[in-house]
């Protein structure tokens, strides 16, 4: 794949459950792409959760220390893009938490890192 004159090689899919699950909390995954400059992450248009209570977070590092975003909207929100937009975060390492409150849930998210190298 190639996307603005860089090369993706390497490329790993997450999900939540379909619908998700209320009072869920995943724990930290570690998204870890050796030989990568960056990560960009292409959400799924299904996209959808309680806005403000049940959020994915997002992180660069292996550490819940530096927030990318924080996604939590429903589908067709206007503020869908701004939460599920398209995304690239500098570095071969990134993390992501989701949790959900006790009420209502929705789609969920599903997305996919590419491992984004320089093209020389």
């Amino acid at each position: 794949l190639r996307a603005g004159g860089d090369t993706e090689l390497q490329s790993r899919t997450y999900e939540s459950a379909h619908p998700y699950a209320n009072s869920f909390d995943s724990g930290r995954t570690v998204v870890h792409m050796p030989g990568a400059r960056a990560l960009r992450l292409r959400f799924d248009m299904r996209c959808s959760m309680e806005t403000n209570c049940d959020v994915l977070h997002i992180y660069a590092g292996r550490r819940e220390g530096e927030y990318v975003r924080r996604a939590s909207c429903r589908e067709g929100d206007r503020a869908w893009s701004s939460n599920f937009g398209p995304l690239e975060i500098p570095g071969n390492t990134m993390c992501f938490r989701f949790t959900s409150d006790a009420t209502n849930n929705d789609w969920g998210y599903k997305f996919t890192v590419y491992a984004v190298t320089a093209d020389d």
